[in-house]
């Protein structure tokens, strides 16, 4: 098809806007899919140029299957004129690695020949859409796991749930969980889902440390790989290859530290940091049900055993008949009550057998049961005949006549001592787990070793609900003293006092090495040495309970030998300070679990603290080298300056000599010029006179000779006598002011020779600045490739100034000569530039010197028109050797000794105000008065 046959876009002028405002890709294609305009999005990049699709076809760019896939939506939108969406992949360019990109389209017809594509990418959205349900499916196992654990059923059904939700939730190949059987120390298969869902076979029976699985339970680590073919443990690498399998993920099933079993899975896609995270988390929720349910089971064991015995001794039961007081027991209520049977207690003891503290409660109820006709049931302890307290559950009811007036009460009583023993059991294993997490948290978050001592001392005595609990921390000498202290308010405080037993080296520290534990449970009974005693009944202890804290220690030959031993740190301990207390074993054996990890926390923190210290040291070295380092920067910059200031000092010293010398030199000159142009300048009135006498003589001869002789008019021809008459006068006034210029420059040399005068006096600034502008004449008058340059003097009325007039002259002769410089660099690169030099000299207003006056300076101005100064070259201008001209052309000392001139002998200021391409101003500010400096 051509081209150019193609008919312009429909889209009208007021639609353009709305257009070119859609973030999306628009094709509008006729029926049979040929492109007839493209509006690409901002932000997507086209593989052709838009005009590339105009005239060509869908299937022209797009894989087969997904070009009829565009055209029959494109026909069913025209068809039944509805928007028609398809969603594709397609890669993101030409090249050989694109990458696949998500896009939807949305095919709308316009008529029944034509459709507009709107085309999105929706990359982004798919990826979010991707997160969000890999984080539902998640949530969503993690619920599953949760619930499975919650209902019915054996404890191999309830992790085949578990394994089936895996498998269903993370499109795992198959999982599985092995429970551990400690008599074998095996781990047994007792769940598998999807490919594999049988428990017999090589994998039912795992010995601990064989296999990956084995080796997972040994270290009690994860395992995991996302590259299950080249995986060195994997123990059939074919079969792994044949069934695809590419991640694996093992966790050990661990309950405090205790080894439950083993949770793994097979998958043949990769497996996200969040599926492992999310795995992780399900091998703790696992382990911890399984845990629960061998308690449960336990239990469960428990009651059926006890409710056998209860319906094997008939459960006691009573009846009481309020009329009559009289009560009823079964034979069975008086071995639970411990009367001999037969004699039937009265109201009163069986109220009095009732624990104190649950009296009331008995009573409430029973109350309660009769107000309102309900039955009440109430555990509840009793005191037995013997003394014995027994935990014992109530039940009963009262029975009625048919005037709503009770009869009887009757009901049942049984032993639930054993139950609530469990109860206070399975509360107390709580209770350690709580103290032990506790701990550890501690330890994996902090490293500060008397943070996690304090927190120990502190659940420890919540935990025992004793008076005090110290750890007692050893000397090299077996002296100690008491670290971190838990106490109740009633009781003394033991950190800051004295401790020291004195029999305790000779009598208990080679137990305690050799792992011994401290238990007493009644100071004042016990077999004890008088002087532990003593100290014990010193501290208000009634019983005490000590477990020694191990610290490991090793030493490293070398890399292949290695020595470890245990050293006595020191004593985790419990005082009782109320009375003697009966430790029972579930508190010493958490004590000794709490020990270990305590020694642990130790280990660390002082490892810890070995390594700050030597941070410490080794900043510390650092710091002093960097000092070091410093002291010699500066004492190297200080070198530098020394020597710069030696150099600008010998310079100066030349630079002086030179113009003293030269001083004594114009001196000399001057007054060698100055005799002769003195004879010179005085004969000339004389001469002057003679020529007016010979010349009124010569009028006279003519006057009366008006015809002279021959020869004489000859020679009056020949010197052309006229011209001699009227020129002659004119002559010997330009000898005049030729002598008066000699004599001015001779006062210029003479004033400008002052440069060694070391004295200050009183000197007139404007003769100075004259003398140097006299000297420097030479160098303004007009020159081949200039013009002069133009001197303008805006003098003031300045009285004479006490300076030193010579070395004045010399900073004016520095400045004036580099603004010559300037001037003749700037006509060089302008060829109509009119030089110009501006002199100003005032009086100054102020308080500019600390030994000056209000308004007692002089100002002189001296302003160029020249190239300027650069910024970055004004801030060094006065330093030493600094120039800006070339190399051969300047020494860089004129203005440091003149800013040492004006600064340092005179007590002014010498500023220098510059812009490129507008010219220089200088401005020195000279006190009218002497400085002494």
């Amino acid at each position: 098809m051509d081209v150019t046959e193609i008919k312009p876009t429909t889209i009208q002028p007021s639609q353009t806007a709305l257009v070119e405002a859609i973030p999306d890709t628009i094709f509008r294609c006729r029926a049979d899919g040929t492109y007839l305009e493209v509006k690409p999005a901002k932000d997507t990049h086209l593989p052709f140029p838009p005009n590339g699709f105009l005239g060509k076809k869908i299937s022209d760019f797009l894989p087969q299957a997904l070009a009829e896939r565009f055209l029959q939506a494109q026909a069913k939108a025209i068809a039944l004129n509805e928007i028609q969406t398809l969603e594709y992949q397609l890669p993101d360019s030409l090249e050989p690695d694109a990458r696949l990109r998500n896009y939807e389209a949305r095919i709308v017809a316009m008529g029944a020949d034509e459709t507009l594509f709107i085309v999105r990418d929706i990359t982004e959205r798919k990826r979010y859409e991707a997160e969000l349900v890999r984080r539902s499916r998640h949530a969503t196992l993690q619920s599953e796991i949760s619930l499975s654990f919650t209902q019915s059923g054996s404890l191999n059904s309830l992790l085949q749930r578990c394994c089936q939700s895996l498998v269903q939730h993370l499109d795992a190949a198959f999982a599985r969980i092995w429970l551990l059987n400690a008599n074998n120390n095996c781990l047994e298969l007792k769940a598998s889902a999807g490919l594999y869902t049988h428990l017999n076979g090589n994998h039912a029976s795992i010995p601990v440390g064989q296999y990956k699985i084995g080796r997972i339970a040994a270290k009690r680590q994860p395992y995991l790989t996302n590259n299950v073919f080249n995986d060195p443990h994997i123990s059939n690498p074919e079969w792994a290859r044949q069934e695809g399998m590419v991640a694996f993920a093992g966790y050990p099933l661990l309950v405090e530290e205790q080894l439950i079993g083993v949770m793994a899975l097979f998958a043949c896609h990769p497996l996200e940091r969040s599926t492992f995270n999310t795995l992780e988390s399900i091998a703790s929720q696992v382990a911890i049900a399984i845990k629960r349910e061998h308690a449960e089971q336990a239990t469960q064991q428990l009651t059926y055993a006890l409710q056998q015995a209860q319906r094997i001794a008939h459960i006691g039961n009573w009846e009481f008949e309020p009329s009559s007081e009289v009560i009823t027991w079964s034979e069975e209520l008086f071995h639970i009550y411990g009367y001999p049977v037969g004699r039937v207690p009265t109201l009163p003891e069986v109220l009095n057998a009732i624990h104190p503290e649950d009296r009331d409660l008995w009573l409430e109820a029973v109350n309660q049961s009769v107000q309102q006709g309900i039955p009440y049931s109430i555990d509840h302890r009793i005191y037995r005949g013997d003394g014995e307290m027994r935990y014992i559950n109530s039940r009963g009811e009262a029975q009625f006549d048919p005037n709503g007036n009770i009869c009887k009460l009757f009901g049942t009583a049984m032993d639930i001592t054993e139950r609530k023993q469990v109860e206070e059991a399975l509360r107390q294993q709580f209770l350690r787990q709580r103290l032990v997490n506790s701990i550890l948290e501690r330890i994996r978050s902090s490293l500060n070793g008397e943070a996690i001592l304090k927190t120990a001392v502190e659940e420890v005595r919540r935990f025992l609900r004793t008076d005090r609990t110290v750890i007692y921390q050893f000397n090299p000498d077996w002296s100690g003293r008491v670290v971190v202290e838990s106490v109740g308010e009633e009781w003394i405080p033991i950190i800051d006092l004295d401790t020291q037993d004195r029999c305790f080296q000779q009598t208990y520290v080679q137990l305690y090495q050799q792992g011994r534990i401290g238990i007493v449970e009644d100071v004042c009974t016990a077999d004890l040495h008088p002087c532990h005693k003593e100290l014990l009944n010193s501290l208000q202890v009634q019983a005490n309970l000590a477990i020694p804290i191990f610290q490991n220690t090793s030493s490293t030959k070398d890399r292949t030998a290695q020595t470890k031993s245990n050293r006595l740190w020191g004593l985790l301990i419990a005082h009782h300070c109320r009375g003697p207390r009966e430790w029972q074993a579930t508190e010493i054996h958490s004590l000794q679990q709490l020990s270990v990890q305590l020694a642990i926390a130790i280990q660390q923190s002082l490892l810890f603290e070995q390594a700050q210290s030597e941070i410490a040291e080794r900043q510390q070295v650092e710091l002093a080298l960097r000092e070091s380092e410093a002291r010699e920067r500066a004492r190297a910059r200080q070198l530098a300056l020394t020597l710069r200031e030696l150099q600008s000092t010998q310079a100066q010293l030349v630079q002086t000599e030179k113009m003293a010398s030269l001083g004594q030199l114009v001196a000399g000159v001057a007054h060698e010029i100055n005799n002769p142009v003195s004879f010179i300048y005085g004969n000339i009135a004389h001469a002057n006179d003679y020529i007016d006498d010979l010349l009124s003589l010569i009028e006279l001869y003519q006057h009366h000779y008006p015809q002279p002789a021959p020869a004489i008019q000859q020679e009056i021809e020949a010197v052309d006598l006229a011209f001699l008459v009227e020129d002659f006068p004119r002559l010997l006034q330009s000898m005049k002011e030729g002598a008066s210029r000699i004599k001015e420059i001779v006062l210029s040399l003479r004033n400008f020779s002052r440069l060694d005068e070391a004295e200050m006096k009183e000197a007139d600034l404007h003769s100075g600045i004259n003398s140097t502008l006299m000297i420097l004449q030479h160098r303004l008058k007009e020159q081949t490739q200039r013009p002069a340059v133009n001197v303008v003097r805006e003098y003031g009325n300045l009285v004479p100034v006490a300076c030193y007039p010579g070395q004045l002259n010399q900073v004016f002769m520095n400045i004036l000569t580099n603004a010559i410089d300037a001037l003749e660099e700037r006509c060089q690169q302008e060829r109509n530039f009119q030089p110009e030099i501006r002199i100003v000299t005032e009086w100054a207003s102020g308080a500019a010197f600390e030994n000056a006056e209000l308004g007692d300076r002089a100002l002189i101005r001296i302003v160029d028109n020249g190239r300027g100064i650069p910024a970055q070259s004004q801030k060094r201008l006065f330093d030493p050797f600094f120039t800006t001209k070339p190399v051969g052309q300047g020494t860089g000392l004129g203005l440091s000794i003149s800013y040492q001139i004006i600064v340092e002998k005179h007590g002014g200021q010498i500023s220098c105000n510059s812009q490129v391409g507008q010219g220089t101003e200088f401005v020195i500010e000279i006190p009218t008065r002497s400085v002494r400096l």
